[in-house]
């Protein structure tokens, strides 16, 4: 299936000016995926939702936030400061071009992160693409070793054991 993600509750289309019924002095944002910038009242872009997209994709594929702590303000300072973790950490299985990818995505300076998101769709894509012709590989690599270890076997028991004709073990 498709996954989906939408959170437009603070959405504004880019170039225009944030609504006028939006007061500039609250903090608004969910603290675990919320921008650096964002906690300092810092100048927002593109990069800001980048940077939230990086904390969702982290927290997907390792069932934990990135940061965490007993109240906003502790969650919210340790975005700010804090050492970002490698993913792989809590899952070994995270293929490391991925890690890399998400790791640039949190990174503090908004300088530092990916800078388009046309750009870093792109790289997903491309990541997706790779990942699918690896594992169209892998799997054909699995069933041409499948077939050659059955092959094996059954020419092996030689005139003691039954005989199938090489069509018949593809067939299998």
């Amino acid at each position: 299936g498709n996954v989906k993600l939408a959170d437009l509750g603070l959405a504004t289309m880019a170039g225009r000016q944030r609504p006028a019924d939006r007061r500039s002095d609250v903090l608004m944002g969910t603290p675990h995926y919320m921008a650096p910038e964002q906690s300092k009242k810092g100048s927002i872009d593109s990069r800001s939702d980048i940077y939230a997209l990086g904390t969702t994709l982290f927290h997907m594929l390792t069932g934990r936030v990135p940061f965490d702590g007993p109240n906003s303000l502790v969650v919210l300072t340790k975005h700010m400061t804090q050492e970002r973790v490698d993913p792989r950490q809590y899952d070994v299985t995270i293929p490391g071009e991925l890690a890399e990818l998400i790791m640039k995505m949190m990174a503090i300076d908004m300088a530092a992160r990916p800078g388009e998101p046309k750009d870093l769709a792109d790289r997903f894509k491309l990541m997706k693409d790779a990942y699918l012709l690896d594992l169209e590989e892998t799997s054909k690599k699995k069933a041409k070793a499948g077939v050659v270890k059955k092959r094996a076997t059954l020419t092996s028991q030689g005139a003691s054991g039954p005989s199938i004709a090489p069509s018949k073990v593809l067939e299998q």
